[in-house]
C-alpha cells in the first residue's frame, strides 16, 4: 500500500473547501451546512482511535519478538489511518468553505450563532486529519538493511555465488535433474 502523499491530502482539502463555500452558498436553510456537534464528537474519538491503534503497530515495528500484530489487522490499521487523514482533510476544507461564505454575510447579519460550530469543524477536521496522518506514519516499517538478506540466492548472502534455479517450476527442476553422468536408454540385452 502506498503512503498518503500531503499534496493528495491538501487537493482533498480544497476540493472541500471549494465544496463547503458553493453548497453553503447554494443553501437557504438558514443555518450552515456542518456538522452538529455530536459529529465532533464522533470525529475526535475516531482520530483517537487511529492513533492507540498505530501505537500498537508502532510497538510492534520496534519490538516485533515482544509486541506480536496480526498482519492483517495491521493492514487494517493503516487503512483506517488513512481514511482518517482523509476525512480530516475534507472536514477541514469543507469547514473552512463554511466559514468564509459566513464571513461574508457577517456585514449584513451580524455574527451567526453558529460561527463557533463552523470554526470548530475545521479545527476537529485539522486535528483528526493530523491524527490520521501520524498514525499513518507510525504504521511504516523501517527500510530493509541490504546486509541482512536471508535469502541464499542474494548476491549479498555470503553463498550467493550459486545461481538461482529459474522460472516457474525452477526448484522441481533442479531436485529432478540427475546429478551423475547422463546415460543414454539402454538396449535390452
Amino acid at each position: 500500500m502506498k503512503p498518503l502523499k500531503v499534496r493528495w491530502l491538501v487537493l482533498v482539502g480544497a476540493l472541500g473547501l471549494a465544496l463547503g463555500a458553493v453548497a453553503n452558498s447554494v443553501w437557504d436553510g438558514g443555518a450552515p451546512l456542518v456538522l452538529p456537534w455530536f459529529s465532533l464528537l464522533v470525529s475526535v474519538f475516531l482520530g483517537a482511535a487511529a492513533l492507540v491503534l498505530a501505537w500498537r503497530v508502532r510497538a510492534h515495528i520496534r519490538e516485533p519478538r515482544k509486541r506480536r500484530i496480526d498482519p492483517i489487522l495491521a493492514s487494517r490499521i493503516v487503512v483506517f489511518a488513512q481514511a482518517c487523514a482523509v476525512y480530516g482533510a475534507l472536514l477541514t476544507g469543507w469547514g473552512l468553505g463554511a466559514l468564509a461564505h459566513e464571513l461574508t454575510l457577517v456585514q449584513y447579519r451580524g455574527a451567526t450563532s453558529s460561527l463557533l460550530l463552523i470554526v470548530l469543524n475545521g479545527a476537529v477536521g485539522l486535528a483528526v486529519g493530523v491524527a490520521g496522518a501520524v498514525a499513518e506514519s507510525w504504521c511504516k516499517r523501517p527500510p530493509e538493511d541490504p546486509g541482512e538478506a536471508d535469502d541464499p540466492y542474494a548476491p549479498q548472502h555470503p553463498r550467493g555465488d550459486r545461481d538461482a534455479p529459474e522460472g516457474e517450476g525452477g526448484y522441481a527442476r533442479d531436485r529432478e535433474r540427475p546429478r551423475g553422468p547422463r546415460r543414454g536408454p539402454q538396449a535390452p540385452g
